[in-house]
């Protein structure tokens, strides 16, 4: 064992330097393909819960939206639903409607005529309550996949060094 390498692990022959800043660029490049996905996700499942949302007065549907976070260095993409929305008799906080439309609409409500046109529209998907969970639900196989993406990626920067 060469001087001064004592308890060193090499990796293909690498010193811990050369290691260390490979990882590093693999990280740079890998976390901007990270988050390009992420984001693209994130707006796919909003999309499909917007098409999975019950229509009355599409305050549900314009409700829906992405919140972006920086938390320990790392952006976390979350999908909400509710806030003030705008509409005809000015601002209006809908986040305890797309509650109790999201949680209980199958149980308590009567699907209206703007939710069986918007169900008749989009005959891939199931309008009613639970919109956005379907829409998670239905999005993991991809979210799955772009994860080992991500894994991929890191170790193939790894293995080129």
């Amino acid at each position: 064992m060469p001087e001064g390498t004592r308890n060193r692990i090499f990796f293909l022959g690498d010193t811990p330097e050369r290691l260390a800043a490979a990882l590093r660029r693999g990280e740079e490049r890998t976390s901007k393909a990270s988050l390009r996905r992420m984001r693209k996700l994130a707006e796919k499942i909003k999309d499909d819960s917007v098409i999975n949302a019950p229509v009355d007065t599409h305050a549900l549907e314009e409700a829906h939206h992405i919140v972006e976070q920086k938390v320990a260095g790392r952006i976390s993409s979350t999908i909400e639903v509710g806030g003030v929305i705008s509409t005809a008799h000015g601002p209006k906080d809908v986040t305890d409607y797309a509650a109790e439309i999201h949680e209980n609409y199958d149980y308590d409500y009567t699907p209206g005529p703007g939710t069986l046109a918007k169900q008749a529209a989009n005959p891939g998907h199931r309008v009613g309550g639970k919109f956005l969970e379907r829409a998670i639900d239905d999005n993991m196989k991809e979210a799955d996949a772009m994860l080992n993406a991500i894994m991929n990626e890191i170790v193939d920067e790894w293995e080129q060094g």
